[in-house]
């Protein structure tokens, strides 16, 4: 699961900005269960760049770890 995690940590340290690099977090950290983490980083992905609503499942996903705090 570290991979693909440490891979967008990466990009992100040097990005911070980078909208669809915090999706691609967030979807790895829902697949490995840090649902509050993802949480976070799909609320980051929408403030950096709005336009990631308009890919398929982010809604949904947004919807399922909204709760996690």
């Amino acid at each position: 699961p570290g991979l693909a995690i440490a891979h967008f940590t990466r990009v992100l340290r040097h990005q911070p900005e980078n909208g669809r690099a915090h999706l691609q977090l967030a979807a790895e950290m829902m697949k490995n269960e840090y649902y509050k983490a993802a949480r976070r980083h799909f609320e980051l992905a929408v403030q950096y760049d709005p336009s990631v609503l308009n890919v398929p499942g982010v809604r949904e996903s947004i919807e399922a770890v909204k709760d996690f705090r």
